[in-house]
């Protein structure tokens, strides 16, 4: 639930019997959910109506693509290799030749006429008890009424009033939830390390003071997001080094009291777009449809319905950045899902970091760093031209940000003059440096 994401309180269990930890009844779960009763998806275009009723004459090729792309799915078990791979060729193909569609944003609109919201037996949706309207939680005392029109063409304005009061600049939570959250993405950890549980099950926070003029300046600076990444950057906390002082490991080895910057790894999107960087190759257009990779041979045959996963015809749309990338809950991205990538089916407010040998092995020898690899040393080969020296000074500049040190700088030219250019960009990618935000 939004409103639950906001509030930094889990509510999942408030569906069936009243909260056993804080003070979340099971009327106050529905009546939150009932500030979304109705609630549809709507597409709005961002183009002139002239140019709506001119894509209209686009349909043929759209529809000629939806009609290849249903029957790859009811032919594929009864064709060959040969012929699945033409039948999605042909696909791919049309799909290149349909127009994009024109530019449009999802709003949440309203149904006609809203429906009832009632509290659920044991979260039975068979078993409707008493109905509710829309309501803040008793928890907040002195909130706000929801006040509507009680008419038969009812114009709701449930969500405008939850959305003002989440908003509000005496409201305890939303501040907080927020600036943690920031917080959170340039430490590693929240003030509050259960970004999504700030009741009593929650940690307690390591630095309240702190939050709470966080949460403040975040309301002073007219809630935008942008300021409180500056104000945070800026700070002496944010630029500390990593590197800890024995005394500093002995008192506070977990760093919950942030005497140093913690050492952090990329995670797996920024990972897979740091090696596209470095390589030259990264395609940095934006928005449009999600892009589907290609998968390797061993891919393929782990995939359950593989047919289900035409990678995109145009190679340089392979490249694009991670966020672009299209997720399927039964078949993700390998390389996202070796480093810990979230569960796209659930949410996920904080994401898991693992250190396990299949990591190592995929930056060693999977197809796409090995690849990659290769397209880094033409990039270090078209920029520093055949000088070994040349080579690994651009190579080191360009993967991790800085030139090599003397000794460095010895040993990978040494290792040059055995090995190719390719193997020693691959070298760079699995540096610790090149991995780790130091």
């Amino acid at each position: 639930m939004i409103g639950a994401a906001f509030l930094g309180l889990t509510l999942e269990c408030a569906r069936c019997h009243d909260h056993k930890s804080d003070p979340i009844s099971q009327k106050d779960y529905y009546s939150l959910t009932a500030f979304f009763a109705g609630s549809v998806e709507r597409e709005i275009p961002l183009v002139s109506l002239f140019d709506v009723q001119t894509s209209t004459r686009r349909f043929p090729l759209l529809e000629h693509a939806r009609v290849l792309k249903r029957m790859a799915r009811q032919a594929s078990k009864d064709l060959s290799a040969s012929e699945r791979r033409q039948m999605l060729e042909r696909l791919g193909a049309a799909y290149l030749r349909a127009p994009d569609p024109y530019p449009s944003a999802k709003v949440l609109g309203h149904e006609e006429r809203v429906p009832d919201t009632h509290v659920l037996a044991h979260g039975d949706f068979r078993r409707p008890g008493e109905r509710v309207e829309p309501a803040f939680p008793s928890a907040f005392p002195g909130a706000p009424a929801i006040q509507e029109p009680q008419t038969d063409r009812l114009i709701p304005r449930r969500r405008a009033a939850l959305a003002d009061w989440l908003t509000s600049a005496d409201h305890p939570l939303v501040g907080r939830v927020m600036v943690n959250r920031i917080w959170q993405h340039h430490f590693g950890h929240g003030i509050v390390r259960t970004p999504s549980d700030f009741g009593r099950q929650g940690d307690r926070p390591t630095h309240p003071p702190l939050l709470d003029w966080l949460a403040v300046e975040f309301a002073a600076r007219g809630w935008s997001i942008k300021e409180i990444h500056r104000l945070i950057m800026l700070s002496s906390t944010y630029r500390s080094a990593s590197v800890a002082t024995p005394e500093a490991m002995e008192k506070d080895p977990d760093n919950r009291y942030l005497g140093r910057m913690n050492r952090r790894r990329l995670d797996a999107d920024a990972l897979r777009d740091s090696i596209l960087a470095a390589s030259g190759t990264l395609n940095l257009k934006m928005g449009g449809v999600g892009v589907i990779p290609p998968l390797t041979s061993e891919e393929i045959l782990a995939a359950r319905m593989p047919y289900l996963w035409p990678a995109n015809p145009d190679p340089a749309e392979h490249n694009r950045r991670s966020i672009y990338l299209q997720a399927k809950r039964s078949l993700t991205v390998p390389m996202l899902q070796i480093f810990d990538a979230p569960d796209t089916a659930r949410s996920c407010s904080r994401r898991e970091t693992s250190t396990v040998a299949p990591q190592a092995l995929a930056m060693m020898n999977s197809r796409f760093a090995v690849q990659k690899a290769g397209s880094f040393a033409a990039r270090v080969r078209k920029e520093a031209g055949e000088d070994p020296v040349l080579q690994v000074k651009t190579g080191w500049i360009a993967a991790l940000g800085r030139p090599p040190a003397p000794d460095e700088l010895d040993t990978a030219v040494d290792f040059l003059n055995r090995n190719s250019l390719s193997l020693l960009c691959l070298m760079l990618f699995n540096t610790n440096e090149f991995v780790y935000v130091d």
